[in-house]
């Protein structure tokens, strides 16, 4: 790993635990902070492969690094909350390797602390006071919510086409991928804001479109998460529809080669792309 991604990773780990410090400073008084204590462990980041799509799309420039890095900490605190709240509802026993959030500290603390970690992402990236960013990740994040909703209310059980099933794997996941990506965008080049954002909207939609494989194929011992959850709650994916593995990485392969097109007059940054997106493997995985 060379010296920025590093330095990217070190900054990124060094804001989150910023964030859980003010969190049990402004809890002091109402509550035990030995059972505040207790969710630490739930913050060690997991795969971070939102923070490595900005290492792999942003400039490796000493400048770069403490922007990246906040928007990389409020990204993957909104991802972590979002899994507190998926483990509730898919009654997830298993994350990361441990004990989910939920069976520790009840179904009511595992949501408020996800609501409570909503907010405070968002504040990080208030601090620095820069309203592109904000603006963004505002964005994003309530294009996340709302494609939570759809996928709950409207399509559970329901035969849908492909293009419904790419629709929600791009609103659920592709957005936080898409926020990191425009944020590593010249911000005076309006084509390249959209054309970077619309990467993150693809390799997030084929990263969803791999998680929904193996839920339904891979162990929990390699994943390190509970599995089969879709099937028992009729989630509406396209493996669940009866799609193959290998039709399903098909639909994978295509988004990605979109993702590296836009980005084409950038031949390093296509190889970053490339090499990152090797990771999005069921053979590497299961």
């Amino acid at each position: 790993m060379d010296s920025f991604a590093d330095q990217v990773f070190d900054r990124t780990a060094k804001y989150i635990e910023q964030v859980f410090n003010r969190l049990g400073e402004s809890v002091s008084k109402a509550s035990d902070l030995n059972r505040l204590e207790e969710v630490r462990k739930h913050l060690r980041p997991g795969k971070m492969l939102r923070t490595q799509l900005g290492i792999a799309l942003c400039e490796h420039a000493e400048a770069n690094i403490d922007s990246l890095a906040r928007a990389s900490a409020a990204t993957e605190m909104i991802h972590t909350a979002t899994l507190f709240h998926d483990d509730v509802i898919d009654g997830g026993m298993i994350r990361r390797n441990q004990d989910t959030l939920w069976r520790e500290v009840g179904t009511t603390g595992a949501i408020l602390l996800g609501d409570l970690f909503f907010s405070t992402a968002i504040d990080l990236l208030l601090e620095a006071d820069d309203l592109f960013l904000a603006k963004s990740f505002v964005g994003k994040v309530r294009e996340l919510c709302l494609a939570e909703v759809e996928h709950e209310l409207l399509f559970r059980s329901n035969k849908a086409e492909i293009q419904d099933a790419l629709h929600l794997a791009r609103g659920k996941t592709g957005t936080l991928f898409a926020f990191i990506a425009e944020s590593c965008a010249d911000r005076t080049n309006a084509q390249e804001i959209k054309n970077y954002a619309e990467v993150g909207y693809l390799v997030g939609t084929a990263y969803q479109l791999l998680d929904d494989i193996l839920d339904e194929v891979g162990t929990e011992e390699s994943m390190g998460k509970t599995l089969h959850t879709d099937k028992e709650r009729e989630k509406f994916t396209l493996v669940q529809q009866g799609w193959s593995k290998e039709a399903v990485e098909e639909q994978m392969q295509n988004l990605e080669e979109q993702a590296c097109a836009l980005i084409a007059k950038s031949p390093d940054k296509v190889t970053r792309l490339r090499a990152y997106i090797g990771q999005f493997s069921v053979s590497k995985l299961t």
